[in-house]
């Protein structure tokens, strides 16, 4: 569920500052074979998994999160962007525009999201261990925890050191696209192509 949340304001963000649609979803096949996965749990566990996702994941804090975690993300896309803070502005307008249009799609489909997701953990889960979950979602700390987890991650100094990381990564990746373009080369040149070349070993191509 929270998932579900963090992608519907991850993907909400976005649309705020990009003007490209979604990518076509793909039609499920017509006639798909059941897996074990697929089968349906004990209605011992679907209780159990239905009564932690209450306590976890309260239905009235779908919106709140959705709205909160969306202003999160746009918050490290300004770190990442160094965006300006009109740009911010106008952004955190139009995410509360939208989630106040699409409140009831919201309401209706996370009705269907929860169910899905109670059989998930009803299969993932043992009726003891969602017994123990359930117990340290009635705690303080099981609350607060499940409150906030999905917003950790976007922490202004988690953004940075990842943006860091990011960088220093940045040589590999051109290193190994290199080998791999000199690779190709080298077989399309024993393949009798006597003029290959691999454009990223040009010096002014290799420095950027």
């Amino acid at each position: 569920m929270k998932l579900i949340v963090s992608s519907l304001a991850i993907a909400l963000a976005t649309s705020a500052v990009s003007a490209a649609p979604p990518p076509p979803v793909e039609p499920a096949p017509a006639a798909v074979q059941q897996s074990p996965k697929d089968q349906r749990p004990s209605e011992e566990r679907l209780a159990l998994a239905r009564r932690f996702l209450a306590l976890a994941m309260p239905e009235d804090r779908t919106l709140q999160d959705m709205r909160d975690f969306s202003q999160q993300v746009v918050a490290a896309a300004a770190i990442e962007e160094d965006e300006s803070a009109s740009d911010q502005d106008w952004t955190k307008k139009y995410i509360d525009r939208v989630l106040v249009k699409a409140a009831p799609i919201i309401r209706d489909h996370m009705l269907s999201i929860r169910e899905a997701t109670a059989f998930v953990y009803a299969r993932e889960f043992s009726p003891a261990e969602l017994q123990d979950m359930i117990a340290f979602a009635q705690t303080p700390a099981g609350e607060h925890y499940w409150a906030r987890e999905h917003f950790i991650d976007l922490d202004p100094s988690i953004v940075a050191q990842g943006r860091l990381m990011r960088e220093a990564m940045a040589p590999v990746y051109l290193e190994v696209r290199k080998e791999l373009c000199q690779e190709a080369t080298a077989k399309r040149i024993a393949a009798g192509d006597k003029k290959a070349k691999c454009p990223l070993s040009e010096p002014e191509t290799a420095a950027g």
